[in-house]
């Protein structure tokens, strides 16, 4: 289930998403605690409760929620995602992007907190490019503690792929027998990718993006193969959905002049 927010949905739909969240055993994704004006909000509009007191206050937090941004926590909320062991996903570009601020994932990985990588929606992202967000996490962590050590290239890398299965409940996120085969071939054969560091980690993190990536493969399947999708026709979907946003702008500009 995927209740917005709690800006835009009632107490009482986030309450029924619960009932059936526990009914039929899927997880819930929310954005939470995002910027300042959603925390002042929700202070102002729930008895002076943040937003994760708030949803603790009405029994919704639980190991199955996936939190999306988590920006401005205090350490009463981070104590809570620990009670209760939830998934906090960061979206480091979307929050440079919309000036939200820098979520203390440095904090929260310290105590223990489950933290992956997001990217948000394409409106806020653009490229949806998770190599991106493993630079940005790195580089924003960085910079808003004005420490070069945290978020190093093996804590980023473990964010997008352990963590993020976990997240998600895949049994993922690393090459193990018994693990689904959910795994990426980078070729390192590149201008960007060269000198090869004996860290391959900060190769992956600072110098590779998406368009290194051969091959894809899911649960097994190849999906992806010498950078040919084989399962969808990427002319036709550019296609489509080149003509799709020409409608969109025509209908647009339609309204403009009514």
């Amino acid at each position: 289930f995927g209740p917005h927010s709690i800006y835009t949905t009632s107490s009482e739909l986030l309450e029924r998403v619960r009932k059936e969240a526990d009914k039929y055993q899927v997880g819930i994704h929310i954005h939470m605690n995002e910027t300042m004006k959603e925390i002042n909000d929700c202070k102002e509009n729930h008895q002076n409760k943040r937003p994760f007191e708030y949803l603790n206050d009405i029994g919704i937090l639980n190991s199955d929620i996936v939190a999306a941004h988590c920006v401005w926590l205090d350490q009463n909320e981070i104590d809570l995602i620990k009670k209760y062991d939830v998934k906090v996903s960061h979206n480091p570009c979307s929050n440079m992007k919309l000036a939200s601020g820098a979520a203390p994932i440095g904090e929260l990985l310290s105590q223990g907190v489950c933290v992956g990588l997001g990217t948000d929606g394409a409106s806020s992202n653009n490229n949806l490019d998770m190599f991106d967000e493993m630079k940005f996490a790195a580089l924003l962590q960085k910079v808003s503690t004005l420490n070069p050590k945290l978020a190093t290239a093996d804590e980023v890398i473990n964010m997008a792929t352990f963590n993020g299965a976990n997240a998600l409940g895949i049994d993922a996120g690393s090459i193990e027998v018994g693990k689904k085969a959910d795994l990426i071939l980078v070729d390192t054969n590149h201008p960007n990718m060269t000198p090869m560091s004996n860290a391959l980690s900060s190769n992956l993190v600072y110098s590779a993006n998406g368009s290194n990536v051969d091959t894809t493969i899911c649960n097994g399947k190849i999906l992806m193969e010498n950078r040919k999708l084989l399962t969808v026709d990427e002319g036709h979907i550019l296609s489509e959905a080149k003509r799709a946003i020409a409608e969109m702008k025509e209908l647009r500009e339609a309204e403009a002049e009514e």
